[in-house]
């Protein structure tokens, strides 16, 4: 399933929902399933924004990143990489599989 999302974001889903086209529907990924690509790098799903903040907790960082259109994802990772030279207002791009993404009824 291809589904639009906010700032022209074309995702997709595996789902055993059957909407009709057009119908508006709610999804949802969880933090830890998105992770930021080094370039070249790519995935089921891609979305693009400038990093708006980073928390480092021990092993684990959390990534904010603001879209086009103001939408802001959380992704979830082990701290360590390239993640750690990125610094708030750098491009960064965020990658998940069709599979991890969640399709509910709106």
């Amino acid at each position: 399933m291809l589904i639009s999302g906010p700032g022209g974001l074309q995702i997709r889903a595996r789902t055993d929902i059957a909407a009709p086209p057009g119908a508006p529907v709610k999804l949802v990924v969880r933090p830890e399933s998105l992770r930021l690509l080094l370039p070249g790098e790519s995935e089921d799903n891609v979305a693009e924004g400038a990093l708006k903040e980073s928390v480092f907790v021990g092993g684990v960082s959390r990534y904010f990143v603001m879209l086009q259109g103001g939408a802001v994802l959380s992704a979830k990772q082990l701290t360590g990489g390239r993640s750690m030279s990125l610094r708030p207002g750098d491009a960064a791009r965020l990658g998940w599989s069709a599979a991890d993404t969640l399709v509910l009824p709106a």
